[in-house]
């Protein structure tokens, strides 16, 4: 994605924004690396607040010429589903059309589930997409959020396990450092995402080791113990 594609969506889109957004993409940023300088020339610029928006406009014809009955993204995460034969296509449509964006899909990275169970794919989308992996219902997740019941335990696991590795680091850090990391990073904000997307109540006993680990970092940073009230 360059920067004239930018400019021209945002000319055709929000022309009242289109100088405003000129001063950033109207000529090239110059990046120094060592004695050397690199051209900064696509797409959006790290860190620029407006770069999801830009994105997004950018390459929403591409996802409202899509076909399937469903149809969501979140930037560059996209999932589409439907008829095997209406899939194909679009999958195929979201290769060429990105190429004409300056954007290329990672086949590594794309993933196909079959709802009956198939497990045959074409030809044509093997072709296409030698490294897509066919996925199995325990390891169908969309954005980081498992899709079936089955997968939950799985999920908060996940989870458990990164809780109880950043917590036994937390003793490398001084108190105040450690409580601030607990409170506003490490806990809770870790696991909101999942529980907002997936039934979690289902798996109490996964909830509660969570919160017995938490508890015990508590009681190590803070040098107390709490009972269950507190």
């Amino acid at each position: 994605m360059n920067g004239d594609i930018i400019l021209y969506s945002i000319l055709e889109n929000f022309p009242e924004a289109y100088y405003y957004i000129l001063q950033s993409y109207g000529t090239l940023s110059f990046l120094a690396f060592g004695e050397n300088c690199i051209h900064s020339q696509r797409g959006v610029q790290q860190g620029d607040p407006l770069g999801p928006f830009l994105f997004s406009l950018v390459i929403q014809p591409l996802i409202s010429s899509l076909k399937s009955q469903f149809n969501a993204w979140y930037l560059v995460d996209g999932t589409f589903a439907g008829p095997p034969s209406v899939v194909e296509n679009d999958f195929i449509k979201n290769i060429e059309n990105s190429y004409k964006l300056g954007l290329e899909l990672n086949f590594s990275k794309s993933e196909l589930f079959f709802l009956n169970n198939q497990s045959v794919v074409s030809n044509r989308l093997t072709k296409v997409a030698p490294s897509i992996k066919i996925l199995l219902l325990e390891q169908l997740f969309l954005l980081g959020a498992p899709i079936h019941d089955t997968n939950i335990h799985e999920a908060i696991e996940s989870k458990i396990n990164s809780l109880s590795l950043m917590c036994s680091r937390l003793s490398l850090l001084n108190a105040h450092q450690s409580l601030f990391l607990l409170k506003n990073a490490i806990s809770i904000p870790r696991l909101s995402y999942l529980l907002r997307c997936s039934p979690c109540w289902q798996n109490i006993h996964d909830l509660q080791m969570y919160d017995k680990i938490l508890k015990s970092a508590l009681e190590e940073i803070t040098n107390s113990k709490f009972n269950e009230n507190s």
